[in-house]
């Protein structure tokens, strides 16, 4: 069950189709009161100024800023009355769509932090995330059968960029106070961020220990939660249950092995962390839609 904000309306994303990106300009002189939703949302003002709330705190975008509201996270939207005229490019998105990326421990910081993005403040950064939204928004205009794909890569590489930028020991613009978990003794401020901190933990250990047992009890441990509040936090923040998030990476690892012609399936789905092959098939075909077999015979190539 997800967390729901008090004082402030769920809104649910329309997405067009199952990839769960949707991209649109808003030209539309109207303000949206407090409301939330599970979609990240990516902001930028290309015509006129942008106003917006989040946490009590006001952000009054220029042309061209980016602002990064995270799932979930409580915000309000409004034209100032000089951009009356204004156009505003949004991208929403479900950030289940990274949790098949390898490194989410450092992903997780910068996927439920505020983020700022502006040319002053960190130039380099602003150039390559403008463009990149600059992308999607032509790839989207372009629409042909393989736009949602390319919209859905040029998402990886924005955060990408956004977790080079963030681990080379660079401060993201943050509506949260900046806070030290673990030895560092830093004051809990939000709980959130005291979740986002532990988790980060907890996808590191997953993804270092794929091919082994992994339990919820164990997992849960880990993060110093209780096996059922750590089974409602973990599924308020990827939207997957605890197992359904473990079958999803090593599928995907599996996916990967298979792209091998010198692979067996056998060996994809022991090396992939399956203890028998009609689990790996099963989970495999529920997940992707179809068979370990029929899969390689998409890639490579039958004599």
């Amino acid at each position: 069950m997800f967390y729901y904000p008090p004082d402030g309306d769920y809104n649910r994303v329309p997405y067009e189709t199952n990839i769960q990106v949707m991209v649109y300009e808003n030209v539309q002189n109207e303000n949206y009161a407090m409301h939330w939703h599970t979609a990240t949302e990516i902001i930028m003002p290309l015509e006129g100024a942008y106003e917006a709330v989040l946490l009590k705190k006001e952000f009054s975008l220029r042309e061209n800023d980016i602002l990064i509201i995270p799932s979930q996270e409580l915000h309000s939207l409004s034209v100032p009355p000089s951009a009356e005229n204004g156009r505003r490019f949004i991208l929403m998105f479900e950030p289940t769509l990274l949790y098949s990326l390898s490194g989410l421990s450092d992903l997780i910081p910068v996927l439920y932090n505020l983020n700022l993005i502006t040319p002053e403040q960190m130039p380099a950064l602003h150039k390559t995330a403008r463009a990149l939204l600059l992308a999607i928004r032509e790839e989207y205009w372009q629409g042909d059968a393989l736009k949602n794909a390319a919209i859905y890569t040029k998402i990886i590489e924005l955060y990408i960029a956004l977790v080079r930028y963030y681990s080379n020991g660079n401060k993201l613009l943050a509506i949260y106070p900046e806070i030290t978990f673990g030895g560092g003794g830093g004051v809990r401020k939000n709980r959130r961020q005291e979740y986002v901190a532990r988790l980060s933990g907890v996808f590191e250990y997953i993804e270092n220990h794929l091919l082994e047992d992994l339990s919820l009890e164990q997992v849960a441990d880990i993060a110093n939660f209780s096996k059922f509040h750590f089974s409602r936090i973990f599924k308020e923040f990827t939207n997957l249950s605890f197992n359904h998030y473990i079958q999803q990476k090593r599928v995907k690892k599996a996916e990967a092995l298979l792209l091998n012609p010198t692979y067996s399936i056998a060996d994809a789905a022991l090396d992939a962390g399956f203890k028998s092959i009609s689990t790996f098939n099963r989970i495999f075909r529920k997940i992707k839609h179809y068979t370990p077999s029929e899969y390689k015979k998409m890639f490579i190539s039958q004599p």
